[in-house]
């Protein structure tokens, strides 16, 4: 399982669970995805160039989520596909794909706002990572 979505109070949050630190930063994207939307709905039509950095790596999986939120917003895409094809902490380079929002095609689900610290997790465990995003609605 990649991501499994929760509910909190009046936000709503996603559990990763990946083998590398990698995964759990795309399976965070994904989780993402499937709160906003039904990916399966969206094409990989637009893409994006994404470099971030920040001090630690969970202000980095925080900045990159937001960062994904703020080119959905600004752009009007809904994000499908994400390649990382660097991330040593605190730098993170990407691409990321999506296709410009259609209510005749895509389902709207929740409109994030941001993702937030409040109760954020991410480990490193005997099998492999774990994380947990709260994010505002």
């Amino acid at each position: 399982m990649e991501f499994e979505i929760f509910e909190h109070t009046a936000d709503q949050g996603i559990i990763v669970r990946g083998t590398s630190l990698l995964e759990i930063f795309i399976n965070a994207a994904k989780g993402l995805s499937a709160l906003s939307t039904e990916p399966e709905q969206v094409k990989s039509v637009e893409e994006f160039d994404i470099e971030i950095s920040r001090d630690d790596t969970d202000e980095l999986l925080v900045a990159w989520l937001n960062e994904l939120i703020f080119i959905q917003d600004t752009e009007g895409v809904f994000l499908v596909k994400f390649e990382i094809f660097f991330l040593e902490p605190p730098l993170l380079k990407a691409k990321v794909w999506g296709e410009k929002m259609d209510r005749n095609k895509h389902t709207f689900k929740s409109c994030l706002k941001a993702a937030t610290y409040h109760s954020l997790r991410l480990e490193q465990t005997g099998d492999g990572w774990y994380g947990q995003v709260i994010f505002d609605v």
